[in-house]
């Protein structure tokens, strides 16, 4: 008896003790490949969706969080501590400052080329 005969056996055999075998193995040697694919992937994508609305309340708690505190942090620091930012900001968006060397005038051009 060749492997086939004895599955194809052990399928009728299957289907007498238990009906819902029948309609169970023919809906999945019935449907395709890609179709399985494209199901699972689907599930998978909508069962991701809860997991990507709870981190992204978990990042806008820790940022809330991290406001607050940094809101804190500066009412109630000392003056010097809250003047300091204010003072180094605009430093920061005014770039390099250039001066001549002592004794050298200036030129007009760029002291690196």
């Amino acid at each position: 008896m060749t492997w086939t005969a004895r599955v194809q056996q052990l399928r009728a055999t299957t289907e007498q003790r238990f009906p819902a075998v029948t309609e169970l193995t023919d809906l999945i040697l019935s449907v395709r490949l890609l179709g399985g694919g494209t199901r699972s992937g689907a599930r998978a994508f909508l069962a991701s969706i809860p997991f990507l609305f709870a981190v992204a309340v978990a990042v806008a708690v820790a940022v809330a969080v991290a406001v607050a505190v940094a809101v804190a942090v500066v009412a109630f620091a000392p003056r010097r501590v809250r003047e300091q930012p204010r003072a180094s900001v605009p430093d920061g968006f005014r770039g390099p400052v250039i001066r001549p060397r002592a004794g050298a005038g200036w030129s007009g051009r760029s002291p690196w080329w």
